[in-house]
């Protein structure tokens, strides 16, 4: 085993798992992989694929082995836990979501601060971002439980509240579809006031890295991990107008109108229009959590830009 310990990483080819993989490799510990599909690409740890639903699958590869920790960045479900018991591990790190919190508890509304970890989690349709997504923000608070249910007496657990994640291989096409879409539009409508606050994966993996270092000294501990506070984060009409110079296309093809006139017209935010969230609602509340521990852990922020143009690569 090497001297900086283990890790085995589930999910290891996606957006989040690949990148969590590399840094921990090149941090010195021992990787190995987990993934439903084997790897299309080369990588710097040995990949298995295996499907985590079936029985004893984890167990038949994995169960005789034991990890400094086990990163899950792909947990959907309570059923995906039992298989994970055939692993042994001092740390447990899970990828959650911010969207655990209310975002519409009182005192939540424009001009707040931003959402710390100590903020109460969505309990009820009220407190969702929307009627359409209180199922997935229930979901996500009741798997974190099942998480520390599972985990007791087990192993200590860290659980990552993400906001947008971006970078190489994002297999979401979010900044895809702003590049198909210039190139095949003479004109493109997009917001002049909305924010987009993002981490990227690759400083997202250098933050676990920096955090499995550390002896967790809490049964259960979260940390968010979200882009950068404003004014330094950018909005979607920089991100799009970069994205213009980039192809080499006319700045003409970029109309900017305010997020209120887009409402109006009926067009849905992030579903018609990707990374759009109108100030003021819930789900800008989500390009806001605090990541003040992050920080205080080893979380830094790369150029926007630089995640913009890596994110055109092609995924795994």
């Amino acid at each position: 085993m090497s001297e900086r310990g283990s890790a085995l990483v589930v999910g290891a080819t996606g957006l989040v798992g690949r990148a969590v993989a590399s840094a921990l490799a090149a941090a010195g510990m021992r990787v190995e992989g987990v993934a439903r599909r084997p790897p299309t690409r080369p990588c710097r740890f040995p990949v298995v694929a295996c499907d985590r639903g079936q029985p004893y699958a984890l167990r038949a590869l994995f169960g005789r082995a034991r990890y400094t920790a086990v990163v899950d960045c792909c947990l959907s479900s309570a059923t995906d836990l039992p298989a994970l018991s055939a692993v042994s591990c001092d740390r447990y790190v899970f990828m959650s979501s911010g969207s655990v919190y209310d975002h519409r508890r009182p005192g939540a509304g424009p001009g707040s601060g931003p959402t710390g970890e100590d903020a109460p989690l969505v309990r009820s349709l009220e407190g969702a971002l929307s009627s359409a997504t209180f199922e997935r923000q229930r979901h996500r608070v009741e798997l974190e439980q099942a998480v520390r249910t599972w985990a007791a007496g087990r192993c200590a657990v860290t659980a990552l509240r993400l906001g947008v994640v971006l970078g190489p291989g994002d297999r979401s096409m979010r900044l895809t579809h702003w590049r198909v879409q210039l190139a095949s539009s003479d004109r493109t409508d997009v917001p002049d006031d909305a924010i987009v606050s993002f981490v990227d994966a690759r400083d997202l993996a250098e933050l676990l890295a920096a955090e499995l270092a550390r002896r967790s000294s809490s049964a259960w501990s979260v940390l968010n991990v979200g882009g950068p506070p404003r004014p330094r984060a950018p909005r979607l009409l920089d991100i799009v107008r970069f994205l213009v110079r980039f192809l080499r296309l006319s700045e003409q093809r970029v109309a900017p109108v305010s997020s209120a006139e887009l409402l109006e017209r009926g067009v849905v935010p992030w579903s018609e229009v990707p990374l759009w969230a109108p100030p003021g609602t819930a789900t800008d509340r989500l390009m806001m959590l605090d990541s003040t521990r992050a920080l205080a852990a080893g979380l830094s922020w790369r150029p926007w830009a630089e995640t913009v143009l890596d994110s055109m690569e092609a995924p795994a």
